[in-house]
């Protein structure tokens, strides 16, 4: 008997010591959780105000519209415009300067064949003749040659002259339409420079507090969802994208253990109650 009683005692020690070092145990992982959670919920509340902040970021953004990219393809645009219209200005100088030169060819032919006319008249032999005659000729040639090239001239000139004229009207167009996009444009951010510049100096200050690799995550989620890189866990569901999350996975954000993003839309999960 009073073995049996001995056995007890020594079962019941046993069992009371592993109670305590499973006791042990878990109050070790609660303490780790405590300590570990507190700093992880601070972490999502901070993603959750900054998409708040991106937000209206993107809203302000969307106010100015495509104003910015359209003003800078204008002006790309212009840029081309005016590169081709010095181009063809400096080709038709070109060829004006050409036109000039053959002009002054011709009347210097001209003239030289007023002075032969009057020589072939006074010649003394035949051969004096000839050669006269052969020094008209070529007179002549120049200036079918010349004339022929004037209206070649003529022709690429009025090409040359239209197509300018196309291009100073498109230019003209396009520089007008980008005044009136910049003037708008100014009156957007002087209306709403105030603001985006608290919101910008909230953000930093909130983006420094968080380690680097979350920021990491979060900038690269903006990235692709600008103004919506985190999302709501409601009823199941994620805000973002409305799809479902598993049971287990709601319980595991709603411990705030560690972050999670959906594995549907890949925002950063945040649950519903932590942000209440």
């Amino acid at each position: 008997m009073t073995d049996i009683n001995t056995d007890k005692e020594n079962s019941e020690e046993t069992q009371n010591s592993e109670n305590q070092q499973e006791s042990k145990v878990f109050e070790y992982f609660e303490t780790v959780d405590k300590s570990i959670k507190p700093r992880i919920e601070e972490e999502l509340k901070i993603l959750y105000e900054l998409c708040k902040i991106d937000e209206d970021l993107k809203d302000i953004d969307d106010e100015k519209g495509d104003l910015p990219e359209r003003i800078n393809e204008q002006k790309n645009a212009l840029e081309k415009y005016w590169e081709e219209l010095d181009a063809k200005t400096a080709e038709l100088a070109k060829l004006k300067d050409e036109e000039g030169g053959l002009r002054k060819t011709i009347k210097k032919c001209e003239d030289k064949i007023a002075k032969y006319d009057e020589q072939k008249y006074n010649a003394k032999s035949n051969k004096e003749y000839d050669t006269i005659m052969k020094s008209i000729d070529t007179q002549y040639e120049t200036i079918e040659k010349g004339e022929k090239r004037l209206k070649d001239l003529s022709e690429i000139e009025e090409i040359l002259s239209n197509e300018i004229e196309e291009l100073r009207s498109t230019s003209d167009e396009i520089s007008n339409d980008l005044n009136s996009n910049e003037n708008s444009l100014k009156e957007l951010d002087e209306k709403y420079s105030q603001e985006e510049l608290e919101l910008k100096n909230k953000k930093e200050n909130l983006m420094v507090r968080l380690e680097d690799h979350i920021r990491n995550l979060y900038e690269r989620i903006n990235k692709t969802m600008k103004g919506s890189a985190v999302a709501v866990v409601r009823r199941g569901n994620c805000s973002g994208c409305y799809n479902s999350i598993p049971p287990q996975r709601e319980i595991e954000i709603r411990s705030a253990a560690k972050l999670y993003t959906c594995q549907s839309c890949g925002r950063i999960l945040v649950d519903e109650k932590l942000i209440s």
